[in-house]
């Protein structure tokens, strides 16, 4: 079984936060091997606030030079199709996937179905259960 799991990065603009990165990839659920990776820039029309360049890497040449959260979004779809994955996909937080619905046009159709699995809610309860450390960063 093949699932994707995907992330999005956002600048934190005063105006409105916009994504400005489309992370993906997609792992086989049985061998644990990450099968292969995306990654879609998008141009939000903003400039970049200085935390989020610090805390993603993300320059602001790369997002005046990228395409649009649609395109963004389509490559991610594409990834979940050549892998055939479930539709049920992973995320880091919820919310990104309520967030990605939220920038796409609304005849956009949305192909991974109702749920996302909070694999960060996941971890930080393993980590409560054998009372570890609850703070759950990417690192």
């Amino acid at each position: 079984m093949k699932i994707l799991s995907f992330d999005l990065e956002l600048n934190q603009d005063p105006s409105g936060a916009k994504i400005i990165e489309v992370g993906a990839c997609v792992g086989d659920t049985i061998t644990g091997e990450v099968l292969e990776s995306y990654s879609g820039f998008v141009n939000p029309q903003q400039t970049l606030i200085e935390l989020i360049i610090q805390l993603t890497s993300i320059t602001q040449e790369q997002v005046d030079n990228a395409g649009t959260v649609e395109e963004a979004y389509l490559g991610m779809v594409e990834l979940a199709r050549r892998h055939d994955c479930m539709r049920m996909p992973l995320v880091w937080g919820m919310g990104d996937g309520a967030a990605l619905r939220k920038e796409l046009p609304s005849t956009m159709p949305w192909e991974f179905g109702r749920r996302e699995l909070d694999v960060k809610a996941l971890f930080q309860s393993h980590q409560i259960a054998k009372e570890g450390k609850v703070q759950a960063g990417l690192s």
